[in-house]
């Protein structure tokens, strides 16, 4: 399985806000960075191989990302569908414990992660904000969230209580780096004896 969560800041709802009071400047900046980061996610699937590739996306729900021609082409070759998920559900709060419903979809070809359209709203008062100090609360997954994604594949792959294997995560620049599972390694070379690979490229998502 690999996630991939790519930065988000361009294509967050706050970009209109920051275009019109700062420019456009910073935010072409960042949806140049996006392109990059998700071309240099193409080559890394490329290099894996195996039975079965088991792919997670994720965007927040309202970034502009999932409407590019290019992310929707990614999400349509890859047979990825779209689960939500709001976060105040898997215990996203502000600093003072109040819940924040920042949804985020996760695009899956493992049909074990429709257990993530479980993870919806029940609240029955009001949610924090998610902007200022609430949006940096709402940039990291939980515990809990992590957890479901880890037991879907489990699920999948039929394995009694945990991920065998080879277990990798870091951030794309960790892949090359001291110990990295590509540290060395020509181009062209596949990635195998990885059960599980965990990639953040780039910064968490926020937005």
């Amino acid at each position: 399985l690999v996630h991939a969560s790519l930065p988000c800041t361009g294509g967050s709802s706050w970009t209109y806000v920051n275009r019109a009071a700062h420019g456009n400047e910073r935010s072409d900046e960042q949806r140049a960075t996006f392109l990059k980061l998700l071309k240099s996610l193409k080559s890394f699937l490329r290099l894996i191989s195996g039975p079965k590739l088991y792919l997670s996306f994720e965007l927040p729900k309202s970034c502009m990302y999932w409407k590019w021609g290019v992310v929707r082409k990614f999400v349509k070759e890859h047979e990825l569908v779209p689960y939500l998920v709001d976060g105040c559900a898997v215990g996203v709060v502000d600093k003072t414990g109040a819940p924040i419903r920042k949804t985020w979809r996760f695009a899956s070809n493992l049909p074990s992660m429709e257990d993530l359209a479980s993870c919806k709203c029940t609240c029955s008062h009001g949610h924090a904000q998610s902007r200022g100090d609430g949006l940096k609360q709402a940039e990291n997954y939980t515990f809990k969230l992590t957890h479901k994604i880890h037991r879907a594949f489990v699920r999948e792959v039929g394995m009694a209580s945990s991920v065998g294997g080879t277990v990798v995560s870091g951030s794309a620049s960790d892949l090359k780096g001291p110990g990295g599972i590509l540290k060395g390694k020509k181009k062209g070379t596949k990635v195998t004896g990885a059960a599980c690979i965990a990639v953040a490229v780039g910064s968490p998502s926020a937005g």
